[in-house]
């Protein structure tokens, strides 16, 4: 599917039926972008076997694209936003992730995303319900948490079920 940036809406994309090879790569998907207004969009790549996703971010319109936002820990479109505690440490570090502005009680999936693109869903559960006020927050200690251990920026993504509401946050995994 595609998102519009500005303001989340979301358009299903015709299934490519195409399976990605022995690396787990998928290329080569063409976007027919007619009928998109100018503006930045993400398509979100979604494995139906392992429920892995990964998003790629391009631009329709006239002239140049505007320069790539810098990731920080501000809010993505729709009011949501997330932070992390400490914002590095190495392998053994807890780290604690505090997410807001989700609907009451929302069901909200998570992921992280090392600095190779690859996506880990949490081994304690992909998704948590948040409170009454739309808040919640989890900890995480990267041994115990992930596979594979890559030291460099990763980004933590929680988006509402419901809502499509998105927060991205970022740590740095020193090794």
């Amino acid at each position: 599917w595609t998102t519009r940036v500005s303001d989340n809406v979301v358009t299903p994309l015709p299934d490519p039926a195409q399976a990605a090879d022995a690396n787990g790569n998928i290329s080569g998907l063409i976007v027919d972008s007619s009928g998109f207004s100018n503006g930045v969009y993400a398509v979100t790549y979604y494995g139906r076997s392992s429920k892995h996703s990964s998003v790629a971010y391009f631009y329709v319109g006239a002239g140049s694209p505007p320069p790539a936002p810098t990731p920080t820990n501000t809010p993505v479109p729709g009011g949501a936003s997330a932070s992390i505690s400490p914002p590095s440490g190495d392998v053994n570090t807890s780290f604690t992730v505090t997410a807001s502005g989700f609907q009451p009680n929302e069901r909200v999936g998570i992921w992280f995303t090392d600095p190779n693109q690859r996506v880990f869903y949490p081994q304690n559960g992909s998704s948590f319900n948040a409170d009454g006020a739309g808040n919640f927050s989890l900890q995480f200690q990267p041994a115990s948490s992930f596979t594979i251990l890559t030291g460099g920026r990763w980004a933590f993504t929680a988006q509402g079920v419901t809502s499509g509401r998105q927060a991205i946050a970022y740590f740095t995994l020193n090794r």
